[in-house]
């Protein structure tokens, strides 16, 4: 969410859809895992979807503002 935006029309969904695109990011500090794959060390993935977040492959990870404008998914 850029700087200043508001969360009030911020839903679960919205959230999860978040989430679940920056957990699908590599980090150099996880040795090039993505959080998301790191936690599954850890966590049943049964677990971790029930929490809302799922994997996006790489090239479908979206950070940009468009993530959450109505119809864009």
């Amino acid at each position: 969410m850029p700087k200043g935006s508001s969360f009030d029309e911020l839903t679960q969904e919205k959230a999860n859809i978040l989430m679940s695109n920056i957990n699908s990011t590599s980090r150099d500090i996880l040795n090039g895992q993505t959080p998301y794959n790191a936690i599954l060390l850890k966590l049943d993935e049964e677990i971790v979807n029930k929490l809302g977040v799922i994997k996006i492959q790489t090239d479908e990870v979206n950070l940009s503002p468009k993530l959450l404008k109505e119809g864009d998914k």
